[in-house]
């Protein structure tokens, strides 16, 4: 019980969410100023399950776009797809 709690609390370090974020900007702004999406919202949550997040909902003309970010350090080993889970 202890050890899944630490788990959890250093899986939330400031660090990790300002990673978190930086990519999601870096995300969006590629998206926008490369294929001309334009964002609806940010971190998206289910008002009855708040449990999981869609990290950007963007539109493409008229259909609409959801985006999982997973930022990666330089370096990191294997492709970004089967990383995604």
């Amino acid at each position: 019980m202890l050890r899944a709690l630490l788990l959890k609390w250093l899986s939330q370090r400031p660090e990790k969410i300002d990673r978190g974020a930086s990519g999601e900007h870096l995300a969006e702004g590629f998206l926008r100023n490369e294929y001309g999406f334009r964002l609806l919202v940010r971190n998206w949550r289910n008002p009855r399950d708040r449990r999981d997040e869609i990290d950007l909902v963007m539109r493409d003309g008229e259909i609409l776009v959801f985006v999982e970010v997973k930022p990666r350090v330089e370096g990191g080993v294997g492709a970004g797809l089967p990383c995604s889970g």
